[in-house]
C-alpha cells in the first residue's frame, strides 16, 4: 500500500508539473503566468509565504507582483523594494543563485523582509531568482515557520524547472515587445499622441 501512495503522489505531482510548464510555454500574458506559477506552488507545497518579485533593471528594484501570507494580508507583497548592497534580495539578482536563509525574522540583510518575518511568523527561507541565461527577471521568495529549514534536493529540481521555464517566457515576451517597438516605433507614438488629445 506504501508503495502505491507513493506512486499516485508522484503522478499526481507530475501531472501538476506537466500542466504548469504547459501554461509557462504557451501563455504570453504576464500576470497569467504569474497567477498559474503562484497557483502551482500554493498547490505542490507547503509555504507559509510566496512572494514572486519582477526585477526592473534601470530602477534596481524589484516590484511586488503577488503571493500568499499566513494572514491573507497581500498589500506588502505589491510594494517596490529598493536593491540595497549587502541585502540578500541583491545578493540573489546579482549571483543569480538561490540563497538559503535560516531564520529571515533575524537576517540583518534582509531588508524590509525581516519585520515581515516577525509579523508573518516566517523562518527557513528560500530566496530564488528567475534567470534566462545571465539575466535576472526577479526573485521568487518562499519562507516556512520551521527553522533552519532546507528544501529537498527533489523539491529544488522542481522549482528550479517551473521558475526557469517563467524566466524563459518572461525573456520571450521581452523579446516580442522589443521586435514590435523596432518594426512600429512610430506606433508608440501615435498611441501617445492620440491620448494627449
Amino acid at each position: 500500500m506504501g508503495h502505491e501512495q507513493r506512486r499516485k503522489d508522484l503522478d499526481g505531482q507530475i501531472t501538476g508539473l506537466e500542466r504548469v510548464l504547459q501554461i509557462l510555454r504557451e501563455e504570453e500574458n504576464v500576470e497569467v503566468l504569474l497567477e498559474s506559477t503562484l497557483a502551482y506552488l500554493q498547490a505542490e507545497f507547503d509555504w507559509r509565504l510566496i512572494w514572486i518579485g519582477l526585477y526592473d533593471r534601470q530602477a534596481h528594484r524589484l516590484f511586488g507582483k503577488g503571493g500568499m501570507t499566513p494572514n491573507g494580508d497581500l498589500s506588502f507583497l505589491k510594494q517596490r523594494f529598493a536593491l540595497n548592497p549587502g541585502d540578500l534580495l541583491e545578493q540573489v539578482v546579482i549571483q543569480l543563485q538561490p540563497v538559503e536563509v535560516p531564520d529571515l525574522r533575524s537576517s540583518n540583510r534582509a531588508g524590509e523582509w525581516r519585520k515581515a518575518a516577525q509579523t508573518f511568523n516566517i523562518q527557513g527561507t528560500t530566496l530564488f531568482p528567475l534567470r534566462y541565461k545571465d539575466r535576472c527577471y526577479g526573485v521568487v521568495l518562499l519562507g516556512t515557520d520551521v527553522s533552519e529549514y532546507e528544501t529537498e534536493s527533489g523539491e529544488k529540481t522542481q522549482l528550479a524547472i517551473v521558475f526557469g521555464a517563467l524566466a524563459t517566457a518572461l525573456y520571450q515576451i521581452e523579446k516580442d515587445w522589443q521586435r514590435q517597438q523596432v518594426k512600429h516605433p512610430d506606433e508608440s507614438l501615435l498611441a501617445l499622441i492620440s491620448q494627449l488629445r
